[in-house]
């Protein structure tokens, strides 16, 4: 096969490749409740598709839950599970929000090995949505819930209330890289440098910024025991108190960190936990947008 390939032109190529998609395609349909129903019909997906279900109390919504038999059994064991959103391959049609993609680590398994549960695709980001995903999951794995210490997450509202309330004895970890990238981005909105004036731009002179030591205390304030968090931020206000006359910015910046993050230490400290973020679920949503060829494809590149 490989000296075949060698002696194929790139048309040739495409032509194959082109072909294998077709035999994945689905014509796409109004709703998503509506593409379940080709879904199910079409045999290159009857060995992943599992289900179509809509969101708990009476929440508006429709999930198609896709997963091999296999992980759904293997889910018994899981030790960690890492959850995340994408919204950028969900496909043009049928109308949809997202899809929520779900690894595990299992009880055993070496060094960081983690693998596909499977993914839901979802018309909405809701509360109800989550819950009945989080509920299928323990319905399909009776033992998860006994097995399960660890959830590892960003800090989507509705998914963390949705976590508590279906495994309410689990540790939920949010994301150490998307708090550090939370506060970064704060801090350059803050526009904590000096203005120029347009001579001294002409001049290259090189403006002066707020401390930096300001942000990187605030970004590590995650590594710290729960308990210690409020003293963490404390020390990041004591901080800021010593620059605030010189930079009154400073002050906008201490109130998003107070406002957004104080009171929330259990699910922002990642002390003690060698998984400190999502990077999983990241590394696997980057794939599939490298897969499907960029965002929002047409319905056939995201079946494939």
């Amino acid at each position: 096969h490989e000296k075949a390939a060698l002696l194929m032109k790139p048309k040739q190529v495409q032509n194959i490749i082109y072909a294998a998609k077709k035999n994945y395609h689905i014509s796409a349909k109004e709703s998503l409740e509506q593409q379940a129903e080709t879904i199910k019909q079409h045999p290159k997906f009857n060995e992943y598709f599992r289900i179509c279900m809509h969101p708990e109390n009476q929440q508006e919504g429709t999930i198609l839950f896709f997963a091999h038999k296999s992980a759904l059994n293997r889910l018994n064991n899981a030790k960690e599970l890492f959850f995340d959103g994408n919204f950028k391959i969900v496909p043009t049609h049928p109308q949809s929000m997202q899809t929520w993609n779900i690894l595990m680590r299992e009880h055993g398994a070496e060094n960081t090995e983690t693998s596909l549960v499977g993914f839901a695709w979802c018309t909405n980001a809701n509360h109800g949505t989550y819950c009945r995903i989080l509920n299928y999951l323990k319905e399909q794995a009776p033992r998860l819930e006994s097995n399960l210490e660890t959830i590892h997450t960003d800090f989507e509202q509705a998914a963390i209330l949705a976590f508590h309330y279906v495994f309410p004895y689990v540790r939920i970890i949010g994301c150490w890289f998307h708090f550090s990238q939370a506060i970064t981005n704060h801090w350059d909105d803050c526009e904590l440098i000096e203005k120029l004036t347009k001579e001294q731009i002409e001049l290259e002179i090189v403006p002066k910024r707020a401390p930096r030591e300001i942000l990187y205390l605030c970004r590590n304030i995650p590594l710290l025991p729960p308990e210690k968090i409020e003293i963490g931020l404390k020390i990041l206000s004591n901080l800021i108190d010593k620059y605030i006359v010189s930079w009154p910015a400073l002050g906008s910046f201490r109130d998003y960190v107070i406002h957004q993050w104080a009171g929330k230490a259990h699910l922002l400290s990642c002390f003690g936990n060698s998984t400190r973020t999502n990077n999983n679920s990241e590394t696997f949503n980057r794939s599939l947008l490298r897969r499907i060829g960029g965002k929002n494809p047409i319905l056939m590149n995201f079946s494939h």
